[in-house]
């Protein structure tokens, strides 16, 4: 019988569902539930555990009889206790003394002054790994990219200041991770997002559990808000032909090019190449090369995942108007682009597309040139391996995985020549 711990206002409660063998010890009862009344959450984990291991002893050893047992109702926190009759009260009566050692170890609620349970909230558990060690713990194993760190580090920044208190990994559970979702709700986050912070607590709390932090079942692992299908069709959309022209083929674009050189070329390489945003950003000098038949490319080496490592051609037109001037001076190990962290270029790109373009059509951002280049591949016949290895997509096939050798840069140029001219006519 293992307990289930929720809250109605301020009170807490523990649910046991008894099992269909035991419940001739129960009037037939399907649940027990007892009030555990107002303290922190680790005393109320406390309380609900050693009520277990009473009920426990009740299965295994006590003398009740269950014909005498028909209906009753123990609030221990309101101290309320009804029966209907005589041999109610008695089975009651009996139960209560089978529990009663983790009864008096509740300690008793204050009913006028509020200020000493105010204190005892404060009282939290003093020792054991924080949420921001264990984040540092999981960035010390396993490799991620800058961007998908960043994300971490925010989630687990807005986690602590929800929590209000030092976030121990052992004291974090399934109702706390429930009313964050809620504070992020309250925040104005969208469902998405919600989803998006709580996969990474669960992805944290998963390591913690392999490491041995942390004992149980994993308190983020909660249903998502949002439906599979409700992710796939409610996610970023897909530019069309027009609004790429009306994006790129503007005088306000072209000027650009000297006003803002950084933003220019950037969008420019991440619609040519389909590279995520934060790929091109974080480009250095010397991941700018030129294959031995004098195809020009980038050699992608940071991505969230590992199909993003790639080496994606760029046109020898983008060259030619004055891409190689813009970094021919820099060192082969300096930045590129001025973007050191951030969405800058992503928050620009959305003025872009309301004030300049004029595009009002849903959820168009920066990472939807990716997936119009993907899209208009697509459409133009390039064949879905060569779109993985371009966009830098994963793709489950043993046939391609296993028993194929990726294609090289001036094949890839080759298989998508079509395309990048069509888009060249677009600027």
């Amino acid at each position: 019988m293992k307990p289930f711990l929720f809250a109605r206002g301020s009170k807490n409660y523990a649910r046991f569902y008894v099992p269909a063998s035991c419940r001739d010890r129960f009037g037939g009862r399907q649940y027990l539930v007892f009030s555990l009344g107002e303290a922190p959450s680790h005393e109320i984990r406390l309380r609900a555990c050693m009520l277990e291991a009473q009920l426990w002893q009740v299965l295994q050893g006590a003398s009740m009889d269950g014909s005498k047992i028909k209906k009753y109702e123990i609030d221990l926190g309101k101290g309320i206790f009804k029966a209907e009759g005589l041999d109610d009260h008695q089975a009651m009566m009996e139960l209560l003394r089978s529990i009663q050692p983790a009864i008096r170890a509740i300690p008793a609620e204050p009913t006028t002054n509020p200020q000493p349970l105010q204190e005892e909230a404060k009282k939290e558990p003093s020792t054991g790994l924080l949420l921001d060690g264990l984040l540092a713990k999981f960035y010390l194993l396993k490799k991620i990219s800058p961007a998908t760190r960043k994300s971490y580090d925010l989630t687990v920044q807005d986690f602590i200041r929800f929590y209000k208190g030092k976030a121990f990994v052992s004291g974090i559970v399934v109702p706390d991770m429930t009313r964050f979702r809620e504070y992020l709700g309250e925040k104005g986050n969208t469902a998405r997002t919600i989803d998006k912070k709580l996969s990474t607590l669960k992805t944290l709390f998963n390591f913690a559990i392999d490491q041995g932090y942390y004992v149980g079942k994993n308190p983020a692992q909660i249903k998502s808000l949002l439906t599979k299908k409700q992710k796939a069709t409610g996610g970023f959309l897909i530019f069309e032909e027009d609004e790429i022209k009306a994006l790129f083929d503007c005088a306000w674009f072209r000027e650009q090019k000297e006003k803002d050189p950084d933003y220019y070329w950037a969008c420019l390489l991440v619609l040519f190449t389909g590279a995520r945003h934060e790929e091109i950003t974080l480009l250095k000098r010397g991941q700018f090369k030129q294959s031995g038949k004098g195809t020009f490319f980038i050699q992608i080496r940071e991505s969230k995942t590992n199909a993003g490592i790639r080496e994606v051609p760029i046109p020898a037109e983008l060259m030619n108007m004055g891409l190689a001037d813009f970094f021919k001076n820099k060192e082969p190990h300096t930045q590129v682009f001025r973007y050191k962290e951030g969405n800058a270029l992503g928050k620009k790109f959305a003025r872009h597309i309301k004030d300049v373009a004029k595009i009002d059509r849903g959820r168009l951002v920066l990472h939807s040139l990716r997936k119009f280049l993907n899209d208009l591949m697509m459409k133009n016949g390039v064949s879905l391996e060569a779109r993985c290895q371009f966009i830098g997509h994963e793709i489950e096939n043993v046939n391609v995985v296993t028993y194929a050798n990726k294609f090289n840069v001036d094949e890839l140029v080759e298989k998508t020549s079509a395309v990048i001219g069509k888009i060249l006519s677009y600027i």
